[in-house]
C-alpha cells in the first residue's frame, strides 16, 4: 500500500488503495472507507479477518457489493451507505446487532422499514437528502437514539408527528456544519 504511516496513536497504520482507506489497529482492520472505488469487491467477504471492523463506509462505488454476511460483524458500530442510489434500506442493515450509527444520506429511500426497531443500540440515523415520506413508529422504541437527520425529506403528516415525538423525547436533529464522524477523528 502507498501512504502507509504510523499516526503515533498506539499501533495504528493507515493505507490508501485507489479509493479505499484502511485503518489497522494492533494488527486488525478496524476501519474501512470506500469512495469512488472502480474495482469489484464483495464486503465483508473480501476482507481478511473482518471481525474487528467497527467502521465501514461505502460511497459512490456501484461495483462494491455488500453481502448478507455483514450481519456477522459483531463489532460494526458505524455503517455508511451514502450516495449508493438505494431505493430502500437493505434488509441486512436491520440485522446488524450493535450498530450505533447508520448513514443513508443522498440515496432515493422513500421509507424506513419497521424492522429498524430491532437496532436497539442505534444512537444516530442519518437519511439526509432522500425522498423520505414515511418513518416507522418503531423509532420511538429505540431507547438510546440521540440524533436523527431527516432534512430535505418530505415527511407525510403521520411521520411528522412521529418526528415531533422523537424531539419531545430529547432526540436531536443533526447539525450539518458541526457533526461528523470520520476515520481519523
Amino acid at each position: 500500500p502507498n501512504g502507509k504511516k504510523n499516526l503515533g496513536r498506539g499501533n495504528i497504520r493507515v493505507g490508501n488503495y485507489e479509493g479505499i482507506r484502511i485503518q489497522i489497529t494492533d494488527g486488525q482492520i478496524t476501519k474501512i472507507e470506500i469512495g469512488d472505488y472502480k474495482g469489484e469487491l464483495i464486503l465483508p467477504d473480501d476482507i481478511k479477518n473482518p471481525s474487528y471492523l467497527d467502521y465501514l463506509e461505502v460511497r459512490w462505488s456501484p461495483r462494491v457489493v455488500i453481502s448478507n454476511s455483514i450481519t456477522n460483524l459483531k463489532n460494526l458500530k458505524t455503517f455508511h451507505l451514502e450516495s449508493r442510489n438505494l431505493k430502500k434500506v437493505p434488509p441486512y442493515v436491520t440485522q446488524i446487532n450493535g450498530l450505533e450509527y447508520l448513514f443513508l444520506d443522498h440515496n432515493s429511500i422513500e421509507e424506513l422499514p419497521d424492522s429498524i426497531r430491532t437496532l436497539k443500540s442505534l444512537k444516530g440515523i442519518y437519511v439526509y437528502n432522500n425522498p423520505l415520506t414515511s418513518i416507522p413508529e418503531g423509532l420511538l422504541e429505540l431507547k438510546v437514539l440521540e440524533i436523527v437527520d431527516f432534512k430535505k425529506a418530505p415527511l407525510n403528516n403521520k411521520s411528522q408527528e412521529i418526528f415531533q415525538k422523537l424531539k419531545d423525547k430529547g432526540v436531536r436533529e443533526r447539525l450539518h456544519q458541526s457533526f461528523t464522524i470520520g476515520l481519523y477523528d
